[in-house]
């Protein structure tokens, strides 16, 4: 009896297991599981590296207008083969390797680089000269020239991670020459030299965008505005090397990955090239079609809304306008209370029906100061009202009393003094 109740354990606990077939299934079921999950984030990954390439390249342009606004110039690339570490790292270079204009940087240059661009923007002048001043240009000097590096995050006053995209490397920084260093450099002279005035229509690079109806990448002109004509060359490109990161520079001053193979994103990473693709055909099987570059950016933003809500409501921006202290502003910029301003860059000063004005150079300048012997007291009919009352020759010669300091002079021209701490002093 008690063997053969054993044997009913024995039995009826073998009966509780997995037979092969249901272990498969549920393998099978585990597997598709895992797959889908590595599926999600594989995608979310992508995605979050996407945004934040779009997000800092949103941030460079901003800077790039920043810049533009404050120099009249592009910046020149910083030099990608200095790790991180190096005090030169991120700096705008404007001479690569000390080299001057015209000498380009040797065949095979890779990492800070002075190469060819890809128009001869003034093939219409005399032989021999150079745009807009005449400077000599030796024999063999046809095309322009730009210069290639990454972009000089610390130039434009970025962090570190601003200049790298979401991959890990640096983004790539092309520009003219005559763009970003605003002078032709001399081989024996010390620049500036030959200074010119910053014209779009000195773009020098090459944009191809891809063409469905011929399949090809294809020359786009540059247009500046809808009131100008279209231009052959582009100023300059900020590139994005995607997930390959071919031609992509990391922390460490070295090259992620070798700008090889085919693709239509290699004139992208090629360090001697002047055309660049942009992203508009996405292609992310290996091949010569194959394009795999989030980002292209070939502009900058001279004007950005920083303008913000806040908690306490001390700043409103509604329909364009922004109002502070005042939930509802009636004019573009509507201050209500007192305001404090630093810097104030304006060519007038007008009332709020923008009738009665004058001119911001009266405010202390020479012009606005010139009172002769007399003070000035504001501005009337645009120009400088001066006091006649005070006589600079009936000023008493003398010094205050002990312990006060010089605050002014009255109409009789007596001195005003001041006590250390005490009272502002009048003249009644």
């Amino acid at each position: 009896m008690i063997r053969t109740h054993n044997q009913g354990l024995i039995k009826k606990g073998t009966q509780k297991g997995f037979s092969l077939i249901e272990l498969a299934i549920l393998m099978a079921i585990t597997g598709l599981l895992v797959a889908s999950a590595l599926s999600t984030y594989d995608s979310y990954t992508k995605r979050k590296a996407y945004n934040s390439t779009i997000e800092k390249r949103n941030n460079i342009q901003i800077a790039f207008g920043r810049f533009k606004s404050e120099y009249g110039r592009l910046p020149c690339p910083a030099d990608p083969s200095l790790p991180v570490s190096h005090p030169d790292a991120g700096k705008e270079n404007c001479r690569p390797g000390g080299v001057a204009y015209p000498t380009l940087s040797p065949s095979g240059c890779v990492g800070h680089c002075r190469i060819a661009g890809a128009r001869r923007q003034f093939g219409t002048l005399p032989s021999g000269t150079y745009p807009t001043n005449g400077v000599p240009v030796p024999p063999g000097v046809e095309y322009d020239r730009l210069l290639r590096g990454v972009v000089p995050y610390k130039t434009l006053g970025l962090a570190l991670r601003e200049a790298y995209d979401g991959w890990g490397t640096m983004m790539t920084y092309v520009v003219t020459e005559l763009l970003a260093s605003s002078y032709l450099l001399s081989n024996d002279q010390v620049p500036p030299y030959g200074k010119i005035k910053y014209q779009e229509r000195y773009g020098a690079i090459s944009l191809l965008v891809w063409d469905k109806e011929d399949g090809a990448d294809e020359s786009v002109p540059y247009n500046v505005d809808q009131d100008t004509p279209e231009l052959d060359g582009w100023p300059f490109v900020v590139v994005s090397h995607g997930p390959d990161t071919k031609g992509g520079w990391t922390i460490n001053g070295t090259v992620a990955v070798p700008c090889s193979g085919v693709g239509r994103d290699i004139p992208n990473c090629d360090p001697e090239s002047a055309a660049f693709v942009e992203p508009t055909y996405m292609v992310m099987v290996q091949g010569p079609l194959f394009y795999d570059d989030p980002m292209l950016m070939t502009d900058y933003v001279t004007e950005a809304d920083k303008w913000y809500y806040t908690g306490v409501k001390t700043i409103q921006n509604k329909g364009g306008r922004v109002g502070i202290n005042t939930e509802n502003p009636a004019h573009p910029l509507d201050v209500a209370g007192e305001m404090r301003s630093e810097k104030a860059r304006v060519h007038q000063y007008c009332d709020t029906n923008g009738e009665k004005c004058f001119n911001s150079s009266l405010v202390g300048s020479s012009l606005g100061i010139d009172c002769a012997h007399s003070p000035m007291l504001g501005i009337i009919n645009n120009g400088p009202s001066c006091d006649p009352k005070l006589n600079l020759g009936s000023i008493t010669v003398g010094n205050c009393p002990p312990n006060h300091y010089l605050v002014g002079f009255c109409a009789d021209g007596s001195k005003m003094c001041r006590a250390f701490g005490g009272p502002q002093p009048t003249c009644d």
